[in-house]
Order: structure tokens, then sequence, then C-alpha cells
């Protein structure tokens, strides 16, 4: 290969290496200095010295650029009217592989939130969540791709934040609130959710993300809160709360009745 003779290429391997059809033929990959001399590169060397050939083997190449693209090479002897040639086929894989490494730093990020994570497409069925969100719900991953996010909704799901969701989510716009959810097992428990639209660089709506987090015992502290005020405001005997000093910082409409003083 190093020393290989460019006969002919096609318009996908100009394309590819960034260099004029005719400034490739009757060169060689050496004068063109297109193969990167990395480890893909030298074991590329090694399995043509072996073997004779090579199927689907990464490889770097080095455009006119100087920029680097990772491709699939395939290279091999054919009889071309009576002459043994070289055929060399190239794949580039460079943006499936930058793809690649792109999800799996999302996907490494989202194990790292503690919070509940949900990616839905613009269909709105699930495709992605995170070890928090199973946790929280009690479904795998694997249970939960491809289904809709209302099943987590239950018996005493509040239709009206529903509707309320799912129109912000109609007009494009973040929604956040509070929804009682039920995990696998049909308990019962409060989320803290927001949900944000993903557009692409052309404005379209792509997926949504979703931020979920248990606030269960927050709303149960809140509930005990607005029944003691219930039964301090409402209540028959006199009650006063003092500060450390003793003096009174405030007073029920019944202790006011008792004493005839106002708060």
């Amino acid at each position: 290969l190093p020393f290989s003779t460019i006969k002919h290429v096609n318009e996908r391997f100009v394309h590819l290496i960034g260099y004029a059809r005719d400034e490739l033929v009757g060169k060689t990959f050496r004068e063109l200095n297109l193969r990167v001399d990395d480890a893909l590169g030298l074991q590329l060397l090694a399995e043509l010295r072996q073997n004779g050939a090579v199927d689907k083997l990464q490889v770097h190449l080095r455009r006119k650029d100087g920029t680097h693209r990772l491709v699939l090479i395939s290279s091999c002897l054919m009889d071309f009217d009576g002459e043994s040639q070289r055929l060399h086929t190239f794949i580039d894989i460079t943006d499936q592989r930058h793809a690649i490494q792109e999800a799996r730093l999302v996907r490494q990020a989202m194990a790292s939130i503690s919070q509940g994570v949900v990616v839905t497409g613009r269909d709105r069925m699930i495709r992605s969540v995170n070890s928090a969100f199973e946790t929280m719900t009690g479904f795998s991953e694997h249970e939960l791709r491809g289904r809709p996010c209302s099943l987590l909704q239950g018996e005493h799901t509040d239709p009206v934040v529903v509707s309320e969701m799912r129109e912000a989510l109609d007009l494009g716009q973040t929604y956040s609130g509070d929804l009682l959810n039920y995990r696998k097992d049909r308990t019962p428990f409060w989320n803290a959710l927001t949900i944000n639209p993903v557009f692409d660089a052309n404005g379209q709506l792509t997926h949504y993300f979703g931020l979920l987090r248990d606030v269960t015992e927050r709303r149960a502290e809140q509930t005990q809160l607005k029944l003691a005020a219930q039964v301090f405001a409402q209540g028959h005997e006199g009650i006063t709360v003092t500060d450390a000093k003793g003096s009174i910082v405030l007073v029920n409409r019944a202790f006011s009745d008792i004493t005839g003083y106002t708060e």
C-alpha cells in the first residue's frame, strides 16, 4: 500500500481525501502522505504483509488539508486484463464514530445525574432513561423504551395538570410542575417534573428532555403544615406561640376571643 501507484480513483475517494483526481493518479500513498503512521496504520501494514489482504480494517487517512478521517479499508489483489492490481475500498466512519463517542458521553452524563432523566422522541415515546429514573419508577430502561410516559400515570393523577403539560409541549414550550405518578408496583409518588423541547439547527423539534425529582416527602410535609395551620386557626382552645424570651409572637382566634386581646 505505501508504494502502490494510484491508477484510478472514483469521485467519492476524491471527496474523501480532498485532492483533485489529477493530483492523485500516478502518485503513491507515501508520496501523498495519506496514511497516518499511528497504531492503526502499523496494524494495516502488518496485516498486508502477513495476509496480503485486509477486510474492513480501521485506519486513519490524512486529507490534503492535514485533517484525519477514520475509515474502514478493504484491500485485495485482483486481475485486471491479465495484470495483477490491488483494489482498495474505503468507507468513511468518522462521523459515525464521533456520534458514538458523543452518545457515550451523554450516557455517562445522564448516569451521573442524581435526578431522574428521560429522553423521548418527538412522538413522546421513551428513548432513554438514566439509572436514577429506573430507581425512582421501578421500571428498567428496557421495559420503558418505546412506551409513553403516561404509563406512569394512574387513578389519582390530576387530568388538569396532565392537560396543562400536554398543551405546553404542543406549543413547543418548557413545562414545570408537580405530578402524581405511579411506580411499577403502582405505589404513588409525587414527581417535580421539568420537560424541555429539543430543536435541531433548523428549528425542528427532535426530542424532549425531562428531569424528574421525587418530592413525595416534601408534599407530605406541606400537607402536615396545612393541617397544623387549620388546627391552629380553627381550634376552640386558645393557643399562643412565644419566642425564646417568652414574648408572644403568634396567637390563634380562640385565644383572642378568650382574652379579649387582638393579635
